[in-house]
């Protein structure tokens, strides 16, 4: 076997690259086909491999005998030709496997003109052999993170802006090696050491103070971190996004050629339990990713045929429960089909009561049965649109190891916080503030710093961040003369953290998220601790009309650059109501176009039962003709809406109806169905949504206000009510 790498030589634009590769591909196609050289093979049912690209650069595979080199050379001089490019063949290499004599090495190479090498070398700054048993292979990697460290930090960033450029610029270096292959352990180590202290660097001294471990700022922004991605975590993100897609995307190249070397994809390797043997590194890695969150799959129910029912997790809360005393291998029941009617394509309700508790029976009810005779496929289910996502599968990652354990209402609070209109420098102030991360007296003697520890504005008590900001004399005036016209007590015993939050959330409830007040609030915070170090550090007077002042200015400074800011926003006067959604009375007034309000009703019941309903009603040249309400098992209001959908569809095509629109009133199950994308709980209802839509000459769903639907929610109340027409 023999790897030709070429190098084209003329600069073209993207547009002209695409035509090149296109010209290019065909060429090698038909000499593929017309026996000018042959491609290779992973495996004996893999697929041809002739030839890969990358914008201009090249990867032709074909067996080492000299027809082919010849067929090979000339197919590129042909290119060259067509196109006006020009192989540069001093910058190509040819590479043969191992088992080639030196001889016909020398001779084929001398057919091609090429030099020949070793190995395949690097690729955008990293090996592109990796076996994974040497983390030197990664060492470029770590090199390539430090070259571009150090060359920012002679510059003045503010740590805001380290995390941007952390975020936004070093992760990015990384994502071509990290998509691919599982580094080592060591290797992420020593570049998650190169982020934190790029992070708290200080260019007056040459050891950095870490103000805060990795494991906090690692934690998302919603979880109350600085959302710096830890390496090998977000290498095992990465890779597991691409492991689900290669189980999607049958049809792809990569998913072919593994499916064929190894017969089945790394999700469902790990899924089903099936033995490796061996693999090469990439697989290895794609299957240690989805081993590490295997527990935020689910299986999605077709026949039944392929799920276990007390081996695979096919409800999205677990394993399901049985009643004590019931052994369902005894009554020969192993498989979810056993559960099922088949004909019917029910579920067999008496005998799922009589085995399961009630929980767990009515999430078994409301899983829907596919009209088409479809297989049990694995899905991902930790992400609300149903597609997986790197941020939603790095927060189950965190999860699983027990580091993102916080409360409801204290996620709520940093969402606000990171999404309210604070300048980032303020955020950051703001967040180290509330994690005790601030250079105040008393955490630098704790780092046995030897320092002044009396408050340098009042010179009365200890310098904390509790007296700083809110118990000093000083700092009590300020606040009393701020338009807030906030009074301290001298007997406050509640934390300086939880004191800042309370006046954010109330400030948040009153004014909303871009509160004035919220912001004069961090302004003031800000101005305390620009005052204190001018004392220190340029010897300024103690003057709380100073810290007023300072105060005054940066609030105008926030409001002139904001004004600048929406003035040149071509999207801020936009009203975004009249994109929002379709009316009835936008549609075309063609005679056989049937109009189908549809909405679903969904309440849960004290024991915790849901209760739905679902309602449709349609029109045809403004007048009725058909309406009803049914009860459905639903476990939320969009599985609910769904059921409506589905229903409405069917309705109208027993009805005769050519070219249906549907109105509904749930603008995520919309946008779900027309983007393709469905979170787990209505993925088999859109499924027979989408085969239904494609019997109808036309058929397009619609978001509407609940006004334009009022017809059939009524009737899905009433259903839910028990009152059915």
């Amino acid at each position: 076997m023999v790897s030709l790498s070429n190098h084209r030589v003329g600069g073209t634009s993207s547009s002209t690259c695409l035509f090149d590769n296109g010209c290019l591909s065909r060429l090698l196609i038909d000499g593929v086909s017309t026996g000018s050289f042959q491609g290779i093979k992973l495996s004996r049912s893999s697929p041809v491999l002739s030839h890969l690209f990358f914008a201009d650069d090249s990867l032709i595979f074909f067996k080492a005998t000299p027809e082919a080199c010849a067929g090979v050379k000339d197919i590129l001089a042909r290119f060259s030709r067509l196109s006006g490019e020009v192989i540069n063949y001093n910058k190509s290499h040819i590479m043969f496997s191992p088992n080639t004599p030196f001889r016909f090495k020398r001779y084929m190479r001398s057919i091609v003109g090429t030099p020949s090498e070793e190995s395949l070398g690097k690729y955008l700054g990293c090996n592109v052999e990796v076996d994974g048993r040497s983390s030197r292979k990664f060492q470029p990697l770590i090199e390539k993170v430090e070259r571009k460290v150090s060359s920012w930090q002679h510059l003045t960033l503010s740590h805001a802006g380290r995390v941007i450029y952390i975020n936004s610029i070093l992760s990015m270096l990384s994502l071509n090696i990290l998509s691919v292959f599982l580094i080592p352990k060591s290797t992420a180590d020593k570049i998650n050491a190169i982020f934190a202290r790029f992070l708290w660097a200080n260019p007056n001294s040459p050891s950095p103070i870490f103000w805060k471990s990795r494991k906090i700022i690692e934690m998302p922004k919603g979880g109350g971190g600085l959302g710096i991605r830890n390496v090998h975590l977000f290498n095992k993100a990465l890779l597991m996004k691409q492991a689900v897609r290669i189980h999607n995307s049958r049809q792809s190249l990569i998913s072919q050629v593994l499916l064929a070397k190894y017969k089945a994809s790394p999700v469902d390797i790990v899924l089903r339990n099936r033995k490796m043997g061996r693999v090469s590194w990439g697989m290895r890695g794609l299957c240690r990713a989805v081993q590490d969150c295997r527990a935020g799959f689910t299986s999605q129910i077709g026949n039944g045929s392929n799920t276990s029912i007390e081996g695979d997790k096919w409800i999205r809360e677990g394993l399901v429960k049985v009643k004590p005393g019931v052994n369902l291998a005894h009554m020969g029941i192993r498989q979810v089909k056993d559960l099922m009617n088949t004909q019917q394509n029910t579920w067999n309700s008496s005998l799922i009561w009589k085995c399961f508790n009630s929980d767990t029976a009515m999430k078994i009810l409301a899983t829907h049965i596919p009209a088409e005779e479809l297989n049990d496929i694995f899905v991902w289910t930790e992400s609300k649109s149903g597609v997986p996502r790197v941020n939603d599968i790095y927060a189950f990652y965190l999860i699983n190891k027990g580091e993102l354990n916080i409360t409801k209402e204290n996620r709520q609070f940093w969402n606000k916080f990171w999404a309210s209109d604070l300048i980032p420098k303020w955020k950051f102030f703001t967040w180290r503030l509330l994690n005790m991360a601030l250079a105040t007296s008393s955490n630098l003697r704790k780092r046995n710093i030897p320092i002044q520890e009396m408050c340098s504005l009042c010179k009365q008590d200890k310098e904390n961040e509790n007296h700083l900001f809110r118990d000093c004399n000083i700092t009590r005036h300020v606040w009393a003369s701020s338009l807030l016209g906030i009074r301290i007590c001298p007997m406050t015993v509640i934390s300086i953290e939880d004191w800042i939050k309370n006046f954010l959330k109330l400030f948040w409830k009153e004014d909303g998220v871009k509160s004035t007040r919220a912001l004069e609030f961090i302004a003031t915070l800000w101005a305390i601790w620009i005052h204190r170090n001018n004392v220190i550090f340029r010897s300024e007077e103690v003057n709380p009309a100073a810290i007023m002042n300072l105060r005054i200015a940066l609030l105008k400074e926030v409001r002139e650059s904001s004004k600048f800011r929406d003035r040149n926003n071509p999207l801020s006067h936009i009203d975004n109501s009249r994109l929002d959604g379709c009316h009835v009375s936008q549609l075309g007034s063609s005679s056989d176009e049937c109009i189908v309000k549809v909405d679903g009703a969904w309440k849960r019941h004290k024991q915790k039962n849901p209760r739905a309903g679902i309602g449709w009603s349609a029109l045809l040249d403004n007048s009725k003709i058909f309406e009803g309400n049914d009860v459905v098992i639903s476990l939320s209001p969009l599985q609910t809406e769904a059921h409506a959908v589905l229903r409405g569809l069917r309705e109208a095509f027993a009805h005769g109806v050519n070219r249906v629109h549907i109105f509904s009133d749930n603008k995520v199950l919309v946008q779900a169905l027309q983007k393709r994308q469905y979170p787990f709980e209505v993925a088999s209802i859109a499924h027979d949504i989408q085969a239904l839509r494609s019997k109808f000459l036309s058929c397009k769903i619609h978001h509407a206000g609940r006004d334009v639907v009022a017809p059939a929610h009524a009737l899905a109340t009433a259903a839910r009510l028990g009152n059915l027409i």
